[in-house]
């Protein structure tokens, strides 16, 4: 296949992705040209990301013994700027904006495939981002050590402008301090506690930790949101259910939240 703009002109600087079980990178010619050999036959994504041009996916189901020709047609994308500033007023240094998804349901399992996409912004605060897709985009502000913070949902669509989201005062975030005690009354200590934003698994990693000998466990950096928890178990398919589970809500005032986990 080959790469181009909506003008039939060479698109620079290409990252190009396949995805079906994992993601693998693609090496793209100078002249826009890339080549995949012995592929297994079943559906793959590709997917192109260039600064200046929207990210760009391209569904494909290869037959055995096929050979597919594919014009992937990138087109300029807008751009979107937002700066942050710590709670005194200070810009934030070299923010780093993720992109959690591009789904409008919040994530999807490709999420967790594919590679992890960042714009990382400059030392006044300042992040530009290009190259979103078209539809909806959840972002993460992942900024240590400042509060994981969700970002509202882009929509980008296809007479889309620039767009300026103003400023954003971003803080430390809360911390939850989890105890976890067996029916008797004990603490118990080695176990998991994880948080995420479920349901479903989030493209960025949950927050894990384990419980200590005193049955305590903590996780800081907590944005304002709704928030899973969950005591034990495997999330990954098959896996166990865990031992104790609830939600719970973050406020912009919250710096600490307790809660306490009897198990059995």
């Amino acid at each position: 296949g080959r790469v181009i703009d909506s003008n039939g002109r060479l698109v620079p600087g290409v990252t190009l992705s396949l995805i079906r079980s994992q993601a693998q990178e693609v090496k793209v010619s100078e002249a826009g040209a890339f080549k995949v050999e012995q592929l297994p036959g079943g559906a793959y994504t590709l997917e192109a990301a260039a600064e200046g041009f929207r990210f760009h996916t391209t569904e494909i189901t290869l037959q055995k013994r096929q050979r597919a020709n594919v014009v992937i047609r990138m087109a300029q994308s807008s751009q979107i700027t937002v700066l942050f500033v710590t709670a005194t007023g200070e810009p934030l240094p070299k923010p780093r904006l993720e992109v959690e998804s591009n789904s409008a349901i919040g994530f999807e399992i490709i999420d967790m495939l594919r590679p992890r996409r960042s714009f990382v912004g400059t030392a006044d605060g300042r992040v530009d981002i290009r190259g979103l897709p078209l539809g909806v985009s959840q972002l993460v502000l992942n900024t240590p050590s400042f509060a994981r913070l969700r970002l509202p949902p882009i929509e980008i669509s296809g007479t889309s402008a620039d767009v300026d989201l103003g400023t954003i005062v971003v803080g430390e975030g809360a911390t939850l301090l989890a105890t976890v005690r067996d029916a008797s009354g004990s603490p118990r200590g080695g176990l998991s506690v994880q948080i995420d934003r479920g349901p479903g698994v989030s493209a960025l990693e949950p927050a894990v930790a384990q419980t200590d000998a005193d049955g305590h466990a903590s996780i800081d950096r907590l944005g304002p949101g709704r928030y899973r928890v969950r005591v034990g178990g495997d999330d990954r398919p098959g896996g166990s259910s865990p031992f104790a589970e609830e939600w719970f809500r973050v406020s912009e005032s919250d710096t600490l939240v307790e809660r306490t986990y009897r198990l059995g």
